[in-house]
């Protein structure tokens, strides 16, 4: 054996030589790494892929349509238009004014025993032939020339008493009395009868006063004809043949009489009336495309907006046309709101986000009204357009080209104008209080905008149409 090895091996025989630095990490790192799990596993990946962008699959909005279970909304166009339908039925049926109304019946009198005036009639007429007899409707007074003339005599009322419609105090035409009259003047002599005793009977004159008080009632007679043609209430005191002045017939009526269109609604001296009204409504969201290629887009914003309880606030005047057509304007300010939900990792773990969307509108509503009146309830039937004076939007949205949320004021490029739409309403007021009385107004409205919220050049064509109830009080102007 070679002496020098023999010296090392003696000199190093129980010697430790040092460890390397870096001798267990060369170590570690030779053996397979454990996989990673949970919030690890979440972690690696959210690392490695938030810088990442990938094609969307083909399909896969379809996919996670038909996942989601197909929801109707609650308030539909078929709704809306079947509950406006009954409600102008409605409004129709209860408030529209009947056109017929059923003639009055008048009781006949009850038969009553004959007055002394009456009486006295009787007598005399009963006495002479029935061709003596001279019709009512032709009173006078002759004289003939023979032995024996025909005076006919009409009892009535005194002008100034007949004209009057009390008919508390009734004046009544007495019957006509025709009797021959005996004369003492030779055959062929004219002039006014001389029996003494029958002028004083029938006049209560002497026979010298008798001329002068026939013709006054020729006059009288003549005067209360032409009052009773200008007052048809005389010609129902002609009916009544009443000792007592005081009984009046009694009328039937089976319906009330029309109301007017003032009375309680009655319009201030100027015409002008101010509605303040505030109210709820459901908006309607419809997109539409003219491009396939913002397929995707479309389907991820109606998978993830949905409507939200908008409001609006409306100021206006009204103005009274005619006595049942009115203008209504003034100034409205809506928001309409919608809410999107979206999936977000918060933490490592998957929650859903919901935020809200809106877009506010100014505008001026006219409208033309048609009033159907009522004792205390008036219905009115409104159509009209409504002019958009301003329009904004704020929010966001979900577009499949861009990593996170977009901003619907820059990104969904939403006009400022959104020009005319259309309004139909229909109000109902109810009158509260007596001596300061107020008008409460209960008015459901539908909105249309046949164009668009978002400009020509938008990805997506944004339209909407509105339904709710508005409540308010009107107050008149003095």
């Amino acid at each position: 054996m070679n002496p020098i090895d023999d010296l090392f091996r003696d000199g190093l025989g129980g010697r430790k030589g040092d460890l390397p630095q870096d001798m267990w990490q060369r170590i570690q790192a030779g053996k397979p790494a454990a996989a990673p799990e949970g919030a690890e596993l979440d972690a690696l990946f959210s690392d490695k892929l938030k810088d990442r962008r990938a094609a969307l699959p083909a399909g896969m909005w379809a996919r996670i349509m038909a996942a989601r279970k197909p929801t109707s909304p609650v308030i539909t166009r078929t709704r809306v238009a079947t509950l406006l339908a009954l409600l102008l039925i409605a409004a129709a049926f209860l408030f529209w004014p009947g056109e017929s109304q059923e003639t009055p019946a008048i009781d006949p009198p009850a038969p009553t025993a004959p007055t002394a005036r009456e009486a006295i009639a009787n007598q005399d007429t009963e006495a002479q032939p029935e061709s003596a007899v001279v019709p009512a409707e032709s009173p006078e007074i002759t004289s003939g020339e023979g032995a024996s003339s025909v005076v006919s005599a009409a009892v009535t009322a005194s002008a100034s008493g007949a004209a009057t419609d009390d008919l508390n105090t009734p004046e009544v035409e007495a019957p006509v009395i025709s009797i021959p009259v005996e004369t003492d003047e030779p055959e062929g002599a004219s002039g006014p009868p001389t029996n003494t005793s029958f002028t004083e009977a029938i006049t209560g004159t002497a026979p010298e006063e008798f001329t002068e008080t026939t013709s006054a009632i020729v006059e009288d007679y003549t005067v209360d004809r032409s009052v009773q043609a200008a007052s048809p209430s005389l010609e129902l005191a002609e009916l009544m043949l009443l000792d007592n002045p005081t009984e009046l017939p009694k009328l039937k009526r089976s319906q009330r009489p029309r109301p007017r269109a003032g009375g309680a609604f009655r319009a201030s001296p100027s015409g002008v009336q101010m509605e303040l009204l505030f109210g709820v409504a459901y908006a309607n969201q419809m997109f539409s495309i003219r491009d396939e290629s913002n397929r995707a887009l479309l389907d991820a914003r109606e998978v993830s907006e949905f409507p939200e309880t908008s409001y609006q606030v409306t100021a206006r005047a009204t103005w009274q046309l005619k006595e049942r057509i009115y203008l209504l304007g003034g100034l409205t300010y809506a928001e309409v709101r919608n809410q999107l939900e979206y999936d977000q990792f918060v933490n490592g773990v998957q929650t859903l986000v919901k935020t809200n969307n809106s877009i506010r509108l100014l505008e001026a509503p006219l409208l033309v009204g048609f009033s159907i009146p009522g004792r205390r309830m008036r219905v009115s039937l409104n159509v009209g357009p409504v002019v958009n004076l301003t329009t904004s939007a704020r929010g966001r949205f979900i577009s499949p080209d861009a990593p996170g949320l977009q901003d619907l004021s820059v990104d969904a490029n939403y006009r400022s104008n959104v020009g005319i739409g259309w309004m139909s309403s229909i109000t109902t007021a109810y009158q509260i209080g007596k001596e300061r009385p107020f008008t409460l107004l209960v008015e459901p409205f539908f909105k249309y905008y046949p164009g668009a919220f978002t400009a020509p050049s938008a990805a997506l064509q944004e339209k909407y149409w509105v339904a709710g109830l508005q409540l308010g009080v009107r107050k008149s102007l003095r």
